[in-house]
């Protein structure tokens, strides 16, 4: 059971990886890998579980075969879909924020 807990919650992250990798084009850096890979955890374990509980309809995460398989499918497909979305909105938003000074009077 606990292999299954394991696989289903790391490894869509290491999928995520390989895509950032693929889509930047070059290597990147131990410390930048480990701050995608947490960031990568989060969002897809975040989406995942809303998911099961709003639309699986699941209230206990028990991992059994069942569940696992399901998880995983769905979780590979966020995994897929996270940096492609990621990089789009990047390069097609820009927020730019100005900030200006107050004009205070003096008596």
């Amino acid at each position: 059971m606990l292999i299954n807990q394991l696989m289903a919650l790391l490894l869509p992250g290491v999928i995520t990886l390989k895509i950032y990798e693929k889509l930047e084009g070059e290597e990147i850096r131990v410390q930048k890998i480990i701050k995608k890979y947490l960031k990568a955890i989060f969002i897809i374990n975040l989406s995942m579980y809303l998911i099961a509980i709003y639309m699986l309809k699941e209230p206990e995460f028990i991992f059994t075969n069942k569940f696992t398989v399901k998880y995983m499918i769905i979780a590979t497909i966020i995994a897929i879909i996270y940096p492609v979305l990621e990089k789009y909105v990047r390069a097609n938003i820009n927020i730019e924020v100005k900030v200006e000074p107050k004009n205070e009077k003096e008596d």
